[in-house]
């Protein structure tokens, strides 16, 4: 077992000789209403730099025998689940643990409680994350590691971190995050969703002609998925004619004659009803949505 210092915190600087054992200093603090937090550096405090990706608090073991038992026994420090190889221990005893978060002692009443006191203070403080607060708070139930209501807060809280320091942003929690594959509509044009990049918040879209771009989320217009079977015989219809004449549609004008217009359908996902035409005349290329080719060509039925 490499050296570990533990001091004890108080104000005026420590008063345990670093060259006793550690182990025989932990063990006069058990169970005494005592805390122990491991840290990188000779210091116990709060790091607003942190470098984990977890709520600022400082984070400590009650020395306890279910605790500090199997330390004991092993005669190794690092028998913890978080900070086990950091070079200094600090034990401590706080004046009242009403404002710290005893996580054994964490109710699901508890929680509900915090949540409340959060959304006052972010429907006084920032619209943005008030607006989106419920949203927020569901994702974060929704992945948290530890399905539990101190592990809901953590997730929560650390969540309303990020967003706050500008490492993540709302329109996660308030966007539908789409699949690749989809069809969305980003300004004038139809694109195809080719890739989805969580950690910006960005899409990866494919327009028509093969160009490619990469998109906020809330930048595009979701275009829903169709009821397929509200479409089976219209479906069977275009894929009997597309590629031929009978396949020439009008694009803007419903009374104009269809045999004489120069688009052509080529192909169309009926998931979406998304309706790739060709121009024959210059091999110009368009998505269309089914509504708009319904609109404009009366001979097609929605059923």
């Amino acid at each position: 077992m490499r050296y570990r210092e533990i001091s004890e915190a108080r104000r005026g600087g420590r008063d345990l000789n670093p060259k006793l054992n550690p182990i025989s200093v932990l063990k006069k603090y058990v169970n005494s209403g005592y805390y122990m937090s491991y840290t990188s550096i000779d210091k116990l405090g709060i790091n607003p730099r942190s470098g984990y990706n977890t709520p600022i608090g400082i984070y400590s073991y009650p020395i306890e025998d279910r605790v500090v038992g199997g330390i004991i026994a092993a005669d190794d420090l690092s028998r913890v689940p978080y900070m086990g190889e950091a070079p200094y221990i600090w034990i401590f005893k706080p004046k009242s643990v009403d404002r710290g978060l005893i996580i054994r002692d964490y109710t699901g009443e508890d929680y509900d409680s915090d949540v409340d006191l959060l959304y006052k203070y972010f429907r006084n403080s920032d619209e943005r994350i008030s607006s989106a607060f419920d949203a927020i708070r569901e994702s974060a139930q929704r992945d948290a590691r530890i399905n539990s209501a101190v592990g809901y807060l953590w997730n929560f809280t650390r969540i309303l971190g990020r967003i706050l320091a500008g490492d993540e942003t709302i329109s996660r929690y308030t966007v539908e995050i789409l699949p690749m594959g989809a069809y969305v509509k980003h300004g004038n044009e139809i694109a195809l969703v080719i890739d989805v990049y969580n950690d910006s918040d960005e899409y990866e879209i494919e327009y028509i002609d093969g160009e490619t771009a990469t998109v906020k989320f809330d930048s595009v217009t979701a275009i829903p998925k169709l009821d397929s079977d509200k479409y089976e015989k219209l479906f069977d219809q275009l894929y009997s004619i597309k590629n031929t004449d009978a396949a020439r549609v009008n694009i803007s004008n419903p009374n104009a004659k269809y045999e004489l217009s120069p688009w052509m359908i080529y192909s169309f996902n009926s998931v979406y009803g998304i309706i790739k035409i060709v121009n024959v005349e210059n091999d110009e290329r368009r998505f269309i949505t089914l509504d708009r080719l319904l609109n404009t060509n009366p001979r097609f039925h929605r059923s």
